[in-house]
This record gives C-alpha cells, sequence and structure tokens, in this order.
C-alpha cells in the first residue's frame, strides 16, 4: 500500500522519508503497490542476475531509463519515486489500472496514496466534495472519469500516465495508448492460436507464481473459464494447492435447474475444483450501501463479489483471479469488423463473416457495416437519466460538464481502444482493489496483462468474428478440458442471479429507508438528492426493485446516513 506526505520544495529530507515508509536507495525514495512480471528480461536489461524485490526493479529500471522507465515495466503497479537530490516526484500506474494512485497537489505540498481515506486522514481539508462530478455520478450510471474523484482537490493518475513534479511545475503524461499498437501479421489461424495460447498463459503464470493460496472466478463464461482452467493446469503441475472457484450464482442442491448454474457446474466439474456462491444477504447490503461512494469504492459491484470476499479471507486466500476485461482484449466480439470491410471494399470476406449466402450474405455485411459506422455518435440519453435518477433538481444544469469522446466503430482496434478509455475497465479494478485491502487479498486480470492486451489489439479482425462466430480466438485457444456447452455459449446475461438478490435488495431498501427517515438534521450531501422521491421509491413492492435500481444504488451510496 502506498501512503506519505511529502514537501513539494524541497523534497524531505531522509530521515522523513523513512518515518513515512517508502524504500530508500541512495537519493532515490519509492512507495509501490506492485507485481512485476517478465522479470528475467528486466534483469537482463538491468544487467542484474539477483531476484531484486518489485520496488527494488522499478529503482533500477529509473536509475538507468529515467521516466522512460515505465515503458520497460510489464505487471500490475502504482508507483512513487522521489529524487531527494533533484527535488522531483515521478509518478506512474500500469496500463489499465490495476493498482489504485490518488494525490493532492497544493502549491508547497503533495499528497499520495493508495486509497483517499489516508489522503484525507493526512489533510481533513481534502474531504470537500466536487459539484460537477457529484451530479454526473448520480445521473449517468455509464460516468466513470479516469482521473476526477468526487473530492474536488484529490485527483487519480489516470490508467497508462505518468506524473511528474518539481518544486514549480507538473507534468502528466500519457505512456500507453491502446491506439499505438502495430498490426501482427501471421501465416495462419494456427499460428495466430498457438500465439494466443502461449502469451494467455504466460500472463496467468505470472500472477499465481508467487500467491500463497489462489481463488478462481467461476462464472461459466468464456473469460473465466479459460482462466480458470489455465491457472488449475498450473498449479497442479507445480505441485501447488488446489484453487477454489467462486461464483455469483449457483443454486443449491434442493432448487429447480438454472442456465447460469448449469454453465458453472459445467465449469467446477470440468475443473474438478470446489465451487462457492457466497451470498449477501441484507445486513451486508445496507453496509456496503451506507458506505461512503467518494473514498472510491462502488457498492454496484461489490453486491455479489463483496460476500464472494469475505468467504476467501476467512480460506486465507491471498489471490483471486478474474476474467474481468476480456470483452475488450482476446475476447472481444469484432464490434467493427462490418465497418471495416465496408470502408475497405473486401466484399468478399465482407460476404464471408455474415455466414450467409451468396448476394443475401453480401447485403447483410453491408447492412451491418453501415449500421457500425453510423454508432460512432454519443449517445443522446441525459434528459431520460436526469428524470430517472434521484438529483435535485437545483443540480441539473451541473450535468454534461464530463464527456468521453464518441467511441469510433471504423474498425475493431478503435472500438477496443474506445471502450478502454470510457475507464470502466479501471473503475472496477479500483473498487475491488480498495474493498480487498483490509482482507490482504489482491485481484489478477490475466486477460488485462499488458502483453495481451497489445496482442489482442494488433490482431486482424477476422481471429474475432469468423464464419458468424465471435470471439473466435478465444473460442479456439480455450483449454480443451472446458466443455462445448460453455465455448459454445453466447449467453451474457444473468436473470437468475439477479432474481435471486431482488428479495435481499428489498429489505435492505426498505431498512435504508427507515435510517434516513430516522436522521437529525440534513448532513452536506442530502441537498443533491430529492429525498422525499427517493425514500417513496426505496419502500415500493418487490416487484418495483428493479426499476430505476442503478439510481436507487447510486443515491444510497453519495448519501452518508
Amino acid at each position: 500500500m502506498i501512503t506519505a506526505s511529502l514537501n513539494r520544495a524541497p523534497i524531505g529530507t531522509a530521515g522523513d522519508s523513512r518515518s513515512i515508509g517508502g524504500l530508500q536507495s541512495g537519493n532515490l525514495l519509492i512507495f509501490a503497490d506492485a507485481r512485476i512480471d517478465d522479470r528475467a528480461s528486466l534483469l537482463s536489461q538491468l544487467s542484474e542476475s539477483r531476484p531484486d524485490s518489485d520496488a527494488d526493479l522499478i529503482l533500477g529500471a529509473y536509475r538507468k531509463w529515467g521516466p522512460n522507465c515505465i515503458r520497460h515495466l510489464t505487471g500490475d503497479f502504482a508507483f512513487v519515486i522521489i529524487d531527494q537530490q533533484a527535488g522531483s516526484i515521478f509518478c506512474g500506474r500500469d496500463h489499465i489500472g490495476a493498482r489504485p494512485l490518488y494525490y493532492a497537489l497544493g502549491s508547497d505540498r503533495m499528497h499520495f496514496a493508495s486509497n483517499i481515506d489516508a489522503l484525507i486522514a493526512a489533510d481533513p481539508s481534502l474531504n470537500s466534495i466536487d459539484p460537477e462530478f457529484a451530479a454526473m455520478a448520480l445521473v449517468d450510471n455509464t460516468f466513470a472519469s479516469s482521473d476526477r474523484t468526487f473530492h474536488r482537490r484529490i485527483r487519480k493518475l489516470a490508467p497508462g500516465h505518468t506524473l511528474e513534479v518539481g518544486p514549480k511545475r507538473h507534468q502528466i503524461e500519457r505512456w500507453w495508448n491502446p491506439r499505438d499498437i502495430s498490426p501482427l501479421t501471421l501465416h495462419n489461424e494456427a499460428e495466430y492460436v498457438e500465439a494466443a495460447r502461449s502469451v494467455f498463459a504466460t500472463a496467468v503464470e505470472d500472477r499465481i507464481c508467487a500467491a500463497e493460496r489462489v481463488a478462481v472466478h467461476l462464472s461459466g463464461g468464456l473469460d473465466s473459464s479459460a482462466v480458470a482452467a489455465t491457472a488449475t493446469r498450473l498449479l497442479r503441475q507445480s505441485r501447488r494447492a488446489e484453487p477454489i472457484g467462486y461464483a455469483w450464482h449457483l443454486r443449491a442442491a434442493d432448487m429447480p435447474q438454472d442456465d447460469e448454474s448449469i454453465v458453472v457446474e459445467a465449469a467446477r466439474d470440468a475443473l474438478q475444483i470446489e465451487a462457492f456462491a457466497p451470498v449477501a444477504d441484507k445486513d451486508s447490503i445496507v453496509a456496503l450501501l451506507r458506505a461512503d461512494w467518494s473514498r472510491g469504492i462502488d457498492a454496484g459491484i461489490l453486491i455479489s463479489e463483496g460476500a464472494i470476499q469475505d468467504h476467501a479471507q476467512q480460506q486465507s486466500i491471498s489471490l483471486i483471479l478474474s476474467g474481468w476485461g476480456g470483452d475488450e482484449g482476446l475476447s472481444f466480439n469484432g464490434r467493427g469488423y462490418h465497418a471495416q470491410l465496408l470502408t475497405s471494399g473486401d466484399w468478399r470476406e465482407l460476404s464471408r463473416v455474415s455466414n450467409n449466402p451468396g448476394v443475401v450474405a453480401l447485403l447483410k455485411g453491408i447492412r451491418n457495416g453501415l449500421r457500425e459506422l453510423g454508432k460512432g455518435v454519443q449517445s443522446a440519453g441525459m434528459k431520460r437519466r436526469t428524470k430517472s435518477s434521484y438529483l435535485s433538481p437545483d443540480y441539473t444544469s451541473l450535468i454534461g460538464q464530463f464527456k468521453h469522446a464518441p467511441i469510433s466503430f471504423r474498425s475493431p482496434q478503435h472500438v477496443m481502444a474506445g471502450l478502454i478509455d470510457t475507464n470502466h475497465l479501471a473503475s472496477r479494478l479500483e473498487s475491488w482493489a480498495l474493498s480487498a485491502q483490509p482482507k490482504f487479498i489482491q485481484y489478477a486480470y490475466p486477460l488485462l496483462d499488458r502483453r495481451v492486451m497489445e496482442f489482442a489489439l494488433s490482431l486482424p479482425g477476422h481471429m474475432f468474428l469468423r464464419d458468424g462466430t465471435r470471439r473466435w480466438i478465444m473460442r479456439e485457444m480455450i483449454d480443451p478440458a472446458i466443455p462445448d456447452i460453455i465455448r459454445r455459449n453466447t449467453q451474457k446475461a444473468e436473470p437468475a442471479r439477479v432474481k435471486a438478490a431482488i428479495p435481499h435488495l428489498h429489505k435492505a431498501f426498505h431498512r435504508c429507508a427507515d435510517l434516513l427517515e430516522g436522521q437529525n438534521g440534513r448532513g452536506e450531501r442530502d441537498q443533491y438528492v430529492d429525498l422525499k422521491r427517493l425514500i417513496a421509491d426505496l419502500r415500493g413492492p418487490e416487484e418495483a426493485v428493479r426499476a430505476n435500481l442503478s439510481y436507487k444504488r447510486r443515491a444510497l451510496q453519495f448519501l452518508l446516513f
């Protein structure tokens, strides 16, 4: 975990540095939350042979390459390097944001930490809400800023960026951009599939090599099954402890079968591992909804995962492997490929991918290409979202201050890059990392490994969409242990899981309504929310729980009650 508070000019003394817990080496001091991969290659470039700690490796890279060191690092990391001789600070964050890094920069002082709580503890004046950010967060359920937070003066270092701070100036630069990846050309499909297997297996192996006890997500989907199968195989080959599987939903033995449980059970049985599906009850959901969202943890992606973390802590799990992120990389579904073929005039391939005979296939391909080209326009649903939300009318004028660039659908690479830049990946990674910190659990995402993502971004479009089959290369490269019911599964919806959660949510919402009505006085944040309407909707019948569900959750998370 990273946490420190430093003078900007001059940078703190060596004695001060030791008191705040960094690693000192000569005139350099580093604070790092990191797992550095491909260590042998890095050590070779540094002309070193000893297996240094992750922080030592980062410092060695910094001594050799300076700020450009970050381009030579592979893994999950956030770090801060203080050069006490030069009077400068250099901060870096991995390409996708697997490890959080927050900071507050003043005229003469810099605070930085792995979590917002530590920053506010160091300087309580930082606990000041940004009205524009709060309004957008309450209204837009797709909103995720790469560098802003709920607090005016607290910033995140965006994924794939560095921050350099000197006595008089600071500079932020993007060091990793998914649009900069060059295309890869191999001889045939078999070579692409084998290359995918190799880079993916390396990513999984790097993440489990030092973990004492490993768990895997087991949704029954393509991505989590691929991760679970490869991890299980590698752990068994090295005669290490068996992993356990965690699902968000799994039917009890006396309950009727459902589609989601069928694929989870198929993955569990194929891999011959234990699988658990801990359930969040009313009290745990209420606790999540009452947690201060402004401190970085989003309850919306923890209602199921929070129960898993609690169970994992009891099982002494130190690492949870997740298949999250595959949809934006190696398991991408090929959106944009029709548009690419249409604009390039590749009529033969456009007909083939449509998986229909003759002229019908070509016409279908043209239609799909035109649809994709027309998607590069921002959605105009903000008025509808504002009306559905519980934002007070006094703050609706602040809506629209944050806008992502529209996603281009001109090619699969354009779509993947645009999705990555929405920051929804990093938002989930941050919430899971922050919520797991107190439980001494780390998450790892092999499909978000930089080598895997750059490989995926370099692939030709027909690797993702072939003969009418989406996510083609992932289906081909997945471990043979995974049965066809998963390999051929195209469903993403989880109606059974949602249905099972509704009664618990209904009780939790009623309890939250009681707590809101029982408050003495009103807090600063209450002015942002239409409390009367929110409480009335929270008390609605069970069948109304799903109505405006994300907006109810967002309002509750924001309020302090």
